[in-house]
């Protein structure tokens, strides 16, 4: 299978034809056969240069390749795909149904309603209690005995003193209407949703499991985004364009420069049965006509006149906070740069890069005949 042409070479899926040949000239410098007579795969990586170079440097060839090479991802993706079949992601291995069977089951079943209708008080007083008499003694009770026939239920609940007070009085009609609700009654909605409760925190632990080492991973996406200088000193958020027309913002944290990577864990392709993949974003500086990205440092060019250079003089640079005052001792040159620290790019550690400052020489639009004896006279070493 052929590798990645870009990957080759070194380079972004959007690079230009100059950076490209930059590039191929560099590597090809560098594994030429002729500069590494003892290495014997020497020949075989600058072929390989050589034929991504060829493809990449045609327009033609070039945009073929790339739509080869969608294609060839987008087939890749549809076999992941195919070889999960339709299945949904699940939470565990066990349906929906099978794990609020299993919770409720473990936390035990809500109790029963009692049946309404006028034998419903009977019935619940008619269950054998669990203290024994010696019990109900110390508690000042008094178990009634059972008296037959059909009548004696709703008389067994009542003190056995009252109960000649009962007999005389007339019957009360039945009370019409909804029965107050008794104790499993207003327990059984706290049971439900405890019940819930518990199965949402188990389906919250479920997502919470560490996924297992062996399986599989979806592929990354990878991404260019265009930053300036300004905006990573700001630490501005910034939008990221994805495949299948997303996007995301990503703020610019410290530390970021040309060329940093950005990794955001489980943002890239998602698909049933694999991990999710990841986003990887690199950091493009654009150019800037006052800095050159040097890691964390900037470097400048300031341009001044020839008598300021041996004369001396002080100089307005501008700096990513603003302008400074630089002070230029007398008899300087461009092989003594100044550095103002701490006017850099902030390196991520709590401290910021520095800005280097090289004085570049000009001389006049007009040629100065008095400098120009000056230079002669000093060249043939004569006294003025």
């Amino acid at each position: 299978m052929m590798r990645d042409l870009y990957a080759i070479l070194g380079v972004r899926r959007s690079a230009g034809a100059d950076e490209i040949k930059t590039a191929f000239r560099s590597l090809a410098k560098t594994v030429h056969p002729d500069h590494n007579p003892d290495d014997p795969n020497a020949t075989t990586r600058f072929a390989e240069i050589s034929r991504a170079y060829e493809i990449l440097r045609d327009p033609t060839l070039r945009a073929r390749y790339d739509e080869a090479r969608r294609a060839a991802d987008l087939r890749r993706m549809e076999e992941m795909k195919r070889r999960m079949g339709q299945k949904d992601q699940t939470v565990d291995a066990e349906t929906a149904e099978e794990a609020v069977t299993r919770i409720f089951a473990s936390e035990g079943r809500v109790r029963a309603r009692p049946a309404g209708g006028p034998g419903a008080g009977a019935s619940a007083q008619a269950r054998p209690s669990a203290a024994s008499p010696e019990a109900d003694r110390a508690a000042g009770r008094t178990q009634a005995p059972p008296s037959a026939g059909p009548a004696a239920g709703p008389a067994s609940a009542q003190p056995q003193g009252a109960a000649s007070s009962a007999s005389t009085k007339r019957p009360e009609p039945e009370a019409r209407g909804e029965p107050a609700p008794s104790g499993s009654e207003a327990d059984a909605p706290s049971d439900a949703l405890a019940g819930v409760s518990s199965l949402m925190r188990r389906l919250r632990d479920g997502l919470q499991r560490p996924k297992p080492a062996g399986q599989p991973k979806a592929p990354d996406i990878f991404a260019d985004v265009e930053v300036t200088l300004a905006e990573i000193f700001r630490r501005e958020k910034v939008d990221i364009q994805l495949p299948e027309d997303r996007a995301m913002r990503v703020t610019l944290a410290p530390g970021t420069t040309d060329g940093s990577v950005i990794q955001l864990k489980e943002q890239g392709y998602r698909l049933p049965g694999y991990l999710h993949g990841d986003v990887i974003v690199r950091v493009r500086v654009t150019p800037d006509p006052r800095f050159q990205v040097d890691g964390y440092d900037l470097r400048s060019d300031v341009t001044i006149p020839l008598i300021d250079a041996v004369l001396g003089c002080t100089l307005t640079v501008p700096t990513l906070s603003g302008e400074t005052k630089l002070v230029v001792p007398a008899w300087s040159g461009p092989d003594k740069p100044f550095l103002l620290e701490g006017q850099g790019l902030d390196d991520g550690q709590g401290r910021r890069g520095d800005l280097i400052v090289t004085l570049r020489l000009a001389l006049s639009d007009k040629p100065d005949e008095k400098l120009t004896d000056l230079m002669r006279s000093q060249r043939n070493g004569l006294v003025l």
